[in-house]
């Protein structure tokens, strides 16, 4: 708060988010955590940050690595293909 005027303000920095109180380097570090085979309680706790802190990293992050599924691979792999004499005995198309 301003002595003078009485107006308030925020501090902006490149360190910290708008809003928030966890810095952009812990961020990243929990998203570089989320690439192991690790529990999100535990990286939390080596972190310093609360369970719903890493979700929500995770959530943020998961977003800029969505798969693309409009077109087809160049290879496909197929696991448990079953051959039929007759229809009636294949798999109905749509179920797994």
């Amino acid at each position: 708060m301003c002595k003078e005027c009485g107006s308030t303000f925020i501090a902006r920095t490149d360190i910290v988010n708008e809003y928030s109180n966890i810095s952009n380097d812990v961020k990243r570090k929990i998203a570089l955590d989320l690439t192991k085979i690790s529990s999100f309680k535990s990286i939390a706790e080596s972190n310093g940050v609360s369970h719903n802190t890493v979700v929500r990293v995770f959530k943020e992050w998961k977003k800029s690595f969505k798969q693309d599924f409009s077109y087809l691979p160049p290879a496909l792999s197929i696991d448990e293909f079953k051959s039929t004499k007759n229809v009636s005995g294949a798999i109905p198309i749509g179920h797994t």
